[in-house]
Formats: C-alpha cells, sequence, structure tokens
C-alpha cells in the first residue's frame, strides 16, 4: 500500500484553508493528525477521501497510490435507516455478494443447457469467491457482531432502532469489515460511552 500526495492546496470558497500539503502514506503506517479546531483537520480527510477537491498549490499537484487502493472513511450517520443491522453490515461484503449471485445464476443455466464455456466461468468465479472469503464471511460478522456487544436478535431491527452510540459502532465495525487499505477515523468515539 502506498499514498502520496504533493504539492496540494485545499480552497473553500475562494479561501485557501490549507497549503503546501505534502505527505505520503506507507504499508502498516499508522499516522494521528492533532490540531486545534478549525485548523482544517476534517477538512484535509474529506480532500483524501473525495469530497473535497485538492488543487494545484506551489508547484503541479500529484496523487499517487498503489493499485486498486481502498480508502475506507467512518460515516458520521448512516444514510438509510431503514436497512436492518443484517442488510448494512453485509454491505461490507458487497463484491462477495454479487460474485455469490453470478454463482448462483450460472448454476441454473448450466442446470438447464450444459456449455464447457459456462463450467469454465463457474470455476474461476468459485476460485474467486474461496479467495475473498465468501466461505467464511458471515461467520466473520457473527464474531464481531458479537464482539461489538450486538445480540443475535439485533441483526433484524432497523437502524433506526438504535441508539446513536451503536450507530456509531456499527459504522466502525462496516468499515474494518471492509478491509480498506487506508482507514480514516475523524473522531470515530463521538456519541461512544466510555
Amino acid at each position: 500500500m502506498f499514498y502520496q500526495i504533493k504539492n496540494a492546496s485545499i480552497s473553500l470558497d475562494g479561501n485557501t484553508i490549507l497549503e503546501n500539503i505534502n505527505f505520503s502514506l506507507k504499508d502498516k503506517e499508522r499516522i494521528g493528525l492533532v490540531g486545534r479546531n478549525g485548523s482544517g483537520k476534517t477538512t484535509l480527510l474529506k480532500a483524501i477521501i473525495g469530497l473535497i477537491p485538492f488543487e494545484d498549490g506551489y508547484d503541479t499537484l500529484k496523487i499517487e497510490s498503489s493499485n486498486d487502493f481502498k480508502i475506507g472513511y467512518v460515516e458520521q450517520q448512516i444514510q438509510n435507516q431503514d436497512l436492518t443491522l443484517n442488510e448494512y453490515i453485509k454491505t461490507s461484503y458487497q463484491e462477495i455478494i454479487n460474485i455469490k449471485n453470478k454463482i448462483e445464476q450460472l448454476e441454473e443455466r448450466i442446470e438447464k443447457h450444459y456449455h464447457e464455456k459456462e463450467i469454465i466461468k463457474y470455476q474461476n468465479l468459485l476460485e474467486q469467491y474461496n479467495y475473498l472469503g465468501g466461505y467464511r464471511y458471515q461467520k466473520e460478522i457473527d464474531i464481531a457482531l458479537s464482539k461489538f456487544g450486538f445480540l443475535e436478535e439485533d441483526k433484524e431491527k432497523q437502524l433506526k432502532n438504535f441508539s446513536g452510540g451503536q450507530l456509531t459502532k456499527l459504522s466502525l465495525l462496516h468499515l474494518i469489515l471492509s478491509k480498506p487499505d487506508l482507514l480514516i477515523l475523524d473522531e470515530p468515539t463521538n456519541h461512544l460511552d466510555i
């Protein structure tokens, strides 16, 4: 994993908020961003995740990252609170779920009409499913929910029925389960009890 920003600045409403931004992150590094309220910490984090654009600083802006670089960010508020806890957490595994759906569709087609190409495609999807953890993702979810203090009966509750602290924990859990290359936490313990 590698992520680097050179010669960046951030402007909002025509005012330069941050300038001469230069930093890099490498695999396994942990960085804390410390500063006074209003000094631009959250603004910088929002630019890193793409919500605010970086601009050229004193020189040409350059952003580099390794292939398939995935940034994870804890949402301050979960958008669709009509989802059940189980539906929401499973979106962490969307790629695996999509492959599972393709496998099931192929099984139906192969059952009706046998074709060599379909069998090869099916075998490739099974390998990909296994490689991504398709046979163990539900167990990961169950263990993680238990460790975060959620009960089996909580899985079918809609998110709008959880407290602010529980929603913060779910947002953090969702992000951890999605296994990003870069995990950005902007005051992730807001709304949590000690």
